[in-house]
């Protein structure tokens, strides 16, 4: 059916509309156990089959053995937790059930405080492409590229913009990775300073969210380019980080090494790469999810 120019609605609005649908879904929490007693869930059309928004997914289909009896230990600690949050949180205290209960509990009290998550701000800062999920790496998993050039704390008018951003994009790779995937990071420091660009304050929050939230995502992280500025300034924003998740971040002097992450058609022109596909965030949003039109 066609439709006239004048009723039609703009690439913005439609952006907006699913930014809106996405957000909405994604700040309610399953009941994992309802399908792990036979009942089975229709799947929204957002959510991957398998990965953690599937309020079908049982335990059983990821883990076996000890893990799998701990888990269903903490599982029952905590029943209104889905099964990826059981399975990321466990992992993230090495398998101590006590704690993994400790840490989920202060997660569930967290979303109740952000959630659901202000779209005006949410839109804010999306929209400025700082976080973009682009592309897979070599071994398939998705890549966000954050482009550092245009960060800093100019670039925001109070921090919870950049908290709830975060957590929009976690909780739309809820949608899309299974319980046990996992993440890579390009964070591409081209043409950015450290005078302009640096934001302690950033890193801090970004940091203490994603350790305290959004545990066991992060593969590797790769960062390029680096001067001994940079270095200079790592010394005091690695401590943000717990010592886990520091250690999966790999610094380089060029960013011709993200080559190695990424297959060069992939890659975006901007990194050294061929891709003409643009670095924006609305696109990759809009892409992912079907459009309700």
């Amino acid at each position: 059916m066609t439709t006239s120019s004048a009723s039609q609605p703009s690439k913005s609005s439609e952006v907006d509309s699913v930014a809106d649908t996405l957000l909405e879904k994604c700040a309610l929490d399953y009941v994992p156990d309802e399908g792990a007693n036979g009942v089975k869930h229709e799947l929204p059309v957002w959510v991957k089959p398998g990965s953690g928004a599937d309020p079908n997914l049982k335990l059983e289909d990821i883990l076996n053995g000890e893990e799998l009896e701990k888990a269903k230990d903490l599982h029952t600690r905590v029943p209104n937790a889905r099964v990826s949050q059981i399975v990321r949180f466990l992992r993230a205290r090495d398998g101590n059930v006590q704690v993994a209960e400790e840490f989920l509990k202060a997660h569930l009290e967290w979303r109740k405080k952000i959630f659901p998550l202000p779209m005006d701000l949410v839109k804010k800062e999306v929209k400025k492409n700082k976080y973009v999920l682009y592309c897979k790496d070599r071994e398939g998993r998705h890549v966000v590229i954050i482009r550092n050039k245009i960060m800093g704390k100019h670039t925001y008018d109070d921090i919870l913009e950049v908290n709830v951003a975060m957590a929009y994009l976690q909780e739309y790779l809820e949608t899309i990775i299974s319980p046990t995937e996992k993440i890579s990071v390009i964070f591409s420091r081209h043409e950015a300073t450290i005078k302009k660009n640096s934001d302690l304050n950033w890193v801090k929050e970004v940091g203490t969210m994603l350790n305290n939230n959004y545990p066991e995502r992060l593969h590797k992280a790769h960062v390029a380019p680096i001067g001994i500025l940079f270095r200079s300034a790592w010394k005091v924003a690695q401590y943000f980080f717990d010592p886990e998740t520091r250690s999966k971040i790999n610094f380089h002097s060029d960013i011709s090494h993200f080559q190695q992450i990424v297959h060069v058609s992939d890659l975006p022109e901007e990194l050294g790469g061929t891709s003409k596909k643009e670095l924006t965030a609305d696109e990759v949003f809009k892409h992912d999810i079907p459009m309700n039109e």
